[in-house]
């Protein structure tokens, strides 16, 4: 199936190499583009994450590189793998560090968490419209209107 959204169908030139490169699926990738920036590289979050994938930069010369759409996926994805082999390949768990960071995540209880449970929810809201029919990763957590999580 394929990205059914413009704005984050002109990047999959570099999300489908790059998150094969890392061993990450490249639509959860897509899915973390469509939530962090809706595929605008010049976006900036409320607390400074920048570019596609709203990665926190580093310093005045990592934003700055953040703002270049390939520069920003690799180290986003790269982001989600570490995140990934973190918790097991746990693709929750890796989203929730993901967005809170690894100590966040477990200082607020990993899925006890709402603000992680609700970024995890937003990823399947994500993930439902950019892949019409195609099942999520893990099982638990379903798109809004599509039931209930357990």
């Amino acid at each position: 199936m394929s990205v059914v959204i413009p704005m984050i169908a002109q990047w999959l030139y570099l999300i489908q190499p790059i998150s094969q490169e890392m061993d990450v699926d490249w639509h959860i990738t897509a899915a973390i583009i469509y939530v962090e920036s809706r595929g605008d590289p010049a976006a900036v979050s409320p607390c400074g994450a920048v570019g596609l994938m709203g990665v926190m930069p580093y310093g005045l010369e990592h934003r700055l590189a953040l703002r270049d759409p390939e520069h920003n996926i690799i180290d986003g994805t790269a982001m989600m793998r570490v995140m990934l082999d973190a918790t097991g390949d746990d693709t929750r768990l890796a989203l929730i560090a993901y967005h809170m960071g690894l100590v966040g995540a477990e200082r607020a209880g990993w899925l006890r968490s709402v603000d992680g449970r609700e970024y995890v929810r937003r990823i399947a809201d994500a993930w439902a419209l950019l892949f019409p029919g195609r099942p999520l990763p893990w099982a638990r957590v379903r798109p809004r209107g599509a039931g209930e999580q357990e």
